[in-house]
């Protein structure tokens, strides 16, 4: 029983967040389509959120959500492998948070 609970609140949550991030970048589309603009600025990943419309900034926050969704579904399984006392999946999920952290930091945030 609790194995189907964890299962569906995966599928909640990578659903959710698929859907949230289509909806932004379909947004963000209409928004910048709607805008009347038709080139798109080059700029360095630290200045992006402060060069770009609000299309632009739509449509980056959807592809964000969508890099990150795998990362959300490792932070809720280490939660549920906690709950249930399952501390080498627990230590597993940790390990791999750990190597993403030290990949994002590596590669300049």
């Amino acid at each position: 029983m609790l194995r189907r609970r964890r299962r569906q609140f995966i599928q909640i949550l990578l659903r959710l967040s698929l859907s949230a991030s289509v909806l932004l970048m379909v947004l963000g589309m209409i928004v910048w389509v709607a805008s009347g603009e038709r080139e798109s600025p080059s700029t360095t990943p630290s200045e992006l959120l402060g060069v770009l419309d609000m299309g632009h900034r739509l449509m980056l926050t959807g592809i964000l959500l969508l890099a990150i969704t795998p990362a959300l579904r490792v932070v809720a399984l280490l939660g549920l492998w906690i709950r249930e006392r399952a501390w080498r999946f627990a230590a597993t999920a940790a390990l791999v948070l750990v190597l993403l952290g030290i990949a994002f930091w590596a590669g300049g945030g």
